[in-house]
């Protein structure tokens, strides 16, 4: 299906809303940005930006409209079975933009394990995959869902994000480059001992109550630390911290 004046209008307001900006030089912040204009301009409400590591999986995501534990199921029940993720796709830097509907027809990704166990369990009936390239390298990826009583992703749905992905590529990338020599990016670099056990606390599920009582310390204490945590790293909630912490690991 062709754009419509209409679609070019948003395209045009969105590439706005990402266009890279020097006095930003936060990838994260960028990220969060990217989510948020697909969602205000688009309707594309439930969003995921991951970054995948060496091994191709996908980690540290920044989250638009999905819960935590739904995250954390799919990362540690799922995510080898998601059709879309780079391990399981064999992507060209020419094919940015891919559907389910691409790979399988949906009447047999609704066969799929991946499909009945999670997502009928939380309404989810399609998705779309963006693939950010660095070189020969996917560096990012934004993952759009779509739930029960909205649309399958179209063509016209997949058109609009092939325009929209070579500049957010870019842009990404130019502040993967500006936040290398940020001093924000120094402050991984510069947690307290006390900070640092308090990740490994986290890490392993304790509530701020059981980490008060290993730690001896208040339950107002582990909450002033989890903000100075939160800050120091650009996360803003247990989720994301753990799986920066992964990162810098």
């Amino acid at each position: 299906m062709q754009l419509t004046k209409r679609d070019y209008g948003k395209i045009l307001k969105c590439l706005d809303s990402i266009a890279f900006d020097p006095g930003l030089s936060d990838p994260v912040r960028y990220r969060k940005n990217v989510l948020n204009a697909l969602s205000n301009i688009f309707g594309y409400t439930e969003s995921i930006f991951w970054l995948p590591n060496k091994q191709g999986d996908l980690i540290d995501p920044i989250l638009n409209n999905v819960k935590d534990k739904v995250i954390s199921e799919y990362l540690e029940f799922f995510q080898p079975l998601d059709v879309l993720i780079p391990n399981n796709l064999s992507l060209r830097t020419d094919n940015h933009v891919v559907k389910i509907g691409d790979i399988m027809s949906l009447s047999n990704f609704a066969e799929t394990n991946f499909y009945k166990e999670f997502f009928l369990k939380h309404q989810y009936i399609d998705e779309i995959g963006m693939y950010i390239f660095n070189k020969n390298n996917i560096v990012g990826v934004i993952g759009l869902v779509r739930k029960e009583g909205e649309n399958y992703f179209s063509e016209q749905d997949r058109n609009r994000l092939r325009l929209l992905i070579k500049p957010i590529e870019s842009a990404f990338n130019a502040y993967e480059i500006l936040s290398l020599s940020s001093p924000n990016r120094k402050k991984e670099e510069h947690l307290t001992a006390r900070e640092r056990e308090l990740i490994q606390l986290v890490k392993q599920g304790f509530s701020n109550k059981e980490i008060s009582e290993i730690l001896f310390i208040s339950i107002n204490t582990v909450k002033k630390h989890l903000q100075n945590l939160y800050q120091k790293l650009n996360v803003t909630n247990r989720t994301e911290l753990c799986y920066r912490i992964f990162k810098m690991n």
